[in-house]
């Protein structure tokens, strides 16, 4: 009896468990482009040009315009970078593979997967865990790079007391040549090397004053003072030589450079690089191009770049600098060749080809020359990408697409206008770097920056969320207002007895906002501070 009872019962734990993995959607499994291609309906015409797009954003559109299930793998982070793109008319397999290839690097790749529902296949882009971690091994990389240059700079260049007092003796003043040199030895000995290190690592700017130097040191200073001759500018006008510097600011820096670079900065002088700089920069952007390149690219279509790139952008061509997107667009716009880049915000291209007629291997090799711009094709499509890609903010705090679309949803809703809901939980679920990447193109992120502490406990507290999503208004006493004014960094935060939020929508002629208002009081109801951000009828 018990043997049968154990029977019925495995029996049936068996067909629990059988249901539940058929209910249980199909798993995804990697595709090919091969695979990709043999869908026919992947061989349908698409058309997508955008300056800077989420690639979620992107793949959204591609379903759209296919009518294939075609989506981007939130959990991998593969929606949240963003992209340009410019393709006209092209297979959506090959924008696809593409897409993949823009991205991907030896043992980093990125892939599409394919699942198949009720018979009909469905297709998802998602990071391997290889494409999360690179951009912190690039960033190691770079950083021991710099450091192992560095090292072998400061030992190439020691000299012996008695070499140094053999050079003090030369009037001559300190060359370009030995510039370097001398920098880094004052570097290498007037800071401890636990210092040094912190300097390289960028986690410190050391001060090193002139006045305790050796007299070689002293030396590199006065014959830079006497070579530069700076002046500062007057109240009144005009100019006058600048004093003497007082000490040597040591700090490393990639300001918008691919690789770090060590930089001595001496008053109003200014500062030269002394370690890193251009050498390494370029070193690493051929590292870099060399691990991008896949088996289904190639470095160069001889036909396509011996193509003319001329014609005026529609973007203004006498500006000394530009944004890297601006430099993508206008490429665009000077041929009709299919192009996907990754053009990080913010980052300034140094210089633009003038309005001549040219090859797009010109424009291509000027701006890898200029900008470290790197470029490949796949399927016909060129491919261009930036060697530092892997430390700007909008790949080290990505954006969540996801959040985005949801804000997007929210204010098309609500007339433009973000809801109180929508902000609350973009707070809680940004950090304030995520915020600042993405008042990049959406600039009331900057409003939520000061208050998200606030926005993130109420989002927190249901009961806060609710009076302050349905009344407009909720208030905090005792100990929470008090920590509320602490997160906040308020300067009289032990004199809070309150915090009041406040929300409502306000008219300015044909402008509607959304404005929040956070008011701080003592014990005695007197006001000690507050902010009013306003948001207004704007959608990422």
């Amino acid at each position: 009896m018990q043997t049968r009872l154990a029977v019925i019962v495995w029996l049936a734990v068996t067909a629990t468990i059988a249901a539940n993995q058929n209910a249980l959607p199909p798993a995804f499994e990697p595709v090919t482009d091969a695979q990709l291609r043999s869908d026919a309906r992947l061989g349908r015409p698409v058309t997508s040009a955008y300056a800077r797009i989420y690639v979620g954003d992107l793949a959204d559109k591609l379903s759209a315009q296919t009518g294939v299930a075609i989506e981007a793998d939130c959990v991998s982070g593969a929606s949240d970078r963003r992209v340009m793109v410019s393709v006209r008319d092209r297979p959506a397999w090959q924008v696809m593979s593409a897409l993949v290839g823009l991205y991907s690097y030896k043992l980093a790749v990125w892939r599409w997967e394919r699942r198949y529902v009720g018979g009909v296949p469905e297709y998802r882009l998602v990071r391997t865990r290889g494409a999360q971690a690179f951009a912190a091994r690039l960033a190691e990389t770079a950083q021991s790079e710099f450091e192992r240059v560095t090292a072998e700079a400061i030992a190439s260049s020691r000299r012996t007391p008695e070499q140094w007092v053999a050079r003090l003796a030369d009037p001559s003043p300190v060359s370009v040549e030995e510039r370097a040199g001398w920098g880094l030895q004052v570097f290498a000995t007037a800071l401890p090397e636990d210092v040094q290190k912190s300097v390289l690592r960028s986690d410190l700017r050391a001060t090193i004053p002139v006045e305790q130097l050796p007299a070689w040191g002293r030396r590199l200073v006065e014959d830079l003072y006497k070579a530069m001759r700076p002046q500062v500018g007057l109240a009144g006008g005009g100019f006058a030589p600048a004093p003497f510097p007082k000490a040597i600011v040591a700090y490393t820096s990639r300001r918008d450079a691919v690789t770090p670079t060590l930089f001595l900065e001496m008053g109003d002088m200014g500062g030269y690089g002394y370690s890193g700089g251009l050498p390494l920069e370029d070193a690493f952007r051929k590292h870099v191009a060399d691990l991008w390149i896949g088996d289904d690219d190639t470095r160069l279509n001889a036909e396509q770049e011996a193509g003319p790139c001329s014609g005026s952008p529609k973007h203004e061509l006498d500006k000394r600098v530009h944004k890297f997107d601006e430099v993508w667009v206008g490429l665009a716009e000077r041929t009709d060749v299919p192009l996907l880049a990754i053009a990080p915000n913010g980052r300034v291209a140094k210089s633009f080809p003038d309005d001549r007629v040219f090859t797009l291997g010109d424009y291509l090799r000027a701006l890898a020359r200029r900008d470290h711009a790197v470029h490949k094709w796949r399927h016909g499509i060129l491919l261009v990408t930036h060697a530092g890609w892997y430390h700007t903010p909008e790949e080290v705090h990505a954006c969540a697409w996801d959040e985005v679309r949801r804000l997007r949803e929210a204010c098309a809703a609500n007339d433009g206008l973000p809801t109180m809901e929508a902000l609350l939980r973009m707070a809680s679920r940004l950090s304030a770097e995520q915020l600042e990447v993405l008042s990049d193109d959406w600039a009331p992120a900057k409003s939520l920056t000061p208050v998200r502490p606030i926005l993130t406990a109420i989002y927190r507290d249901e009961e806060a969320r609710t009076r302050l999503i349905s009344d407009g208004s909720v208030s905090f006493r005792g100990p929470s207002a008090r920590a509320l004014a602490s997160g906040l960094g308020h300067t009289a935060g032990d004199q809070v007895a309150s915090v009041v939020i406040e929300a409502a929508v306000v008219r300015e002629g044909a402008n509607r906002h959304l404005a929040l208002t956070v008011t701080f009081r003592d014990g005695r109801g007197n006001r000690l501070g507050g902010s009013m951000p306003r948001f207004p009828a704007q959608a990422p």
